[in-house]
């Protein structure tokens, strides 16, 4: 069993796990369906029955070649921003997609030179996960049950 239990889910013993092509999650349960599900979701498998959530294939940025899960980068800074936030991408010229922050609130709250120099000195953030700039949104686009709907809050911003 993994050690960070709380971070791993468990499948059921009749289930087995295997990652595709794209380091997604694939369910393979015979006794309910007849051919895999394929997920968007990507994982680290630690066994054929415990996985660790890593994010999601869709919301992944590519930055100069480098791949960055935002769901990552966001646990990081969890306890540095108070308010909502999310990684998302902007395009770029020169790395064809760059990691920017977009915060819920009012700017006037943030020095932001202070918060992007604590971030740097965060000790598991890598350098290409580092946002390039941070945007100020009012209000984030939500779903029904309140989660953020990132493509749409992106949108707000670079559309």
């Amino acid at each position: 069993e993994p050690s960070e239990l709380n971070t791993y889910y468990q499948a059921f013993s009749t289930v087995r796990l295997n990652l595709d092509d794209r380091g997604c999650l694939m369910i393979e349960a015979p006794n309910i369906m007849d051919k895999p599900l394929i997920t968007n979701d990507l994982v680290e498998l630690h066994s054929n029955n415990y996985f660790k959530w890593l994010g999601r294939f869709d919301h992944l940025i590519n930055s100069g070649g480098i791949k960055i899960i935002p769901e990552d980068v966001e646990s990081k800074l969890q306890y540095l921003i108070p308010d909502r936030f999310i990684i998302v991408s902007k395009a770029d010229d020169q790395l064809g997609e760059k990691v920017v922050l977009m915060i819920e609130g009012h700017q006037e709250k943030y020095d932001t030179v202070a918060l992007v120099e604590k971030i740097r000195k965060l000790p598991a953030m890598n350098k290409y996960e580092i946002p390039k700039k941070i945007y100020f949104v009012n209000k984030f686009i939500e779903t029904n049950s309140n989660k953020i709907r990132r493509f749409e809050t992106k949108k707000l911003l670079f559309d």
